[in-house]
């Protein structure tokens, strides 16, 4: 008897299937999100692992407790101490702002700094990675990383893919990642970022994008950017009163720069940019509103 085909072309699709984070997909620069504290945990059941799971996290508490972004590190109060770095991590504890600070490269996303601002700041002499490239299920890395003298070694493994189901619906295409140091994360894939954070403590967050796109770092400015996406130039609108404005690309550079001369609205060019993310800040010296842009 002949023997069928269906289990060999059935593995290639399951293969397919599963999510990978990428490099790539891992879009942070510009994202701003409301830190969700989970008060009570109901029935949920982080501790799962493998293929196509479901973690059921919707009969969980939670509770509004921080904002937080992503931004460039251009502007930003500690930016000096780490001139590698091309992504900074705000977070606005009701209005005390902590910061952490990350290098983006294709191999991974690595920690230099976090919490400066707070007497709980960490400055690594050998950076933290926190996430390595290509990062799907059943890889693992060992990072090694080192602060005030002392070197550390903790294995982080993608222990699972599935879907989180949160009190506001299911996220699919979701991976686990479990580190020996005792904490859990949980990724969407594509577009990459954070989801769900447990520490070693057993206290846990969920992380809510702001869907608008749009980071206020001041009450009373609304930025608008159309087209977006562009081809090759865009209009920014809602300066109010903003004299600066720089264009920043996914890597923290800036490519354009220049001053609004007191208008209601900047042209930026940017015909002979790559395709990709962008970022456009306004302000002055002392406030900046930034939104994601992306040039076709």
């Amino acid at each position: 008897m002949r023997p069928s085909l269906l289990p060999f072309l059935f593995a290639p699709i399951c293969s397919i299937a599963q999510p990978v984070l990428q490099y790539g997909n891992l879009q942070l620069l510009g994202n701003t999100y409301t830190i969700d504290a989970v008060t009570d945990p109901g029935e949920s059941n982080p501790e799962l692992d493998g293929e196509d799971v479901t973690w059921d996290f919707s009969t969980a508490t939670t509770s509004e407790v921080a904002a937080a972004a992503f931004i460039p590190p251009v502007g930003t109060p500690y930016a000096a101490s780490f001139p590698t770095a091309n992504l900074c991590f705000r977070l606005d504890l009701g209005g005390d702002f902590r910061y952490s600070y990350y290098f983006l490269s294709p191999s991974g996303l690595d920690m230099l700094a976090e919490d400066l601002g707070t007497p709980d700041a960490v400055q690594y002499t050998d950076p933290k990675t926190v996430l390595q490239f290509p990062f799907t299920y059943g890889t693992s890395y060992v990072d090694e990383f080192a602060y005030e003298g002392t070197d550390y070694s903790v294995t982080r493994a993608c222990t699972g893919h599935g879907t989180v189901v949160l009190p506001s619906g299911p996220v699919p295409g979701v991976l686990k990642m479990t580190s020996t140091s005792g904490s859990v994360d949980f990724f969407m894939s594509d577009p990459g970022g954070p989801l769900v954070g447990i520490d070693e403590d057993g206290g846990a967050v969920v992380w809510v994008q702001n869907t608008v796109g749009l980071e206020k770092l001041t009450t009373s400015t609304i930025v608008r950017v159309w087209p977006n996406p562009g081809r090759d130039r865009v209009r920014v609108e809602g300066l109010n009163g903003a004299t600066t404005w720089r264009l920043i690309d996914a890597q923290g550079r800036v490519q354009r720069s220049g001053t609004t001369n007191g208008a209601d609205y900047v042209m930026i060019e940017f015909a002979d940019l790559a395709p990709g993310q962008y970022v456009i800040q306004v302000g002055d010296a002392n406030h900046w509103s930034a939104t994601p842009v992306v040039r076709e």
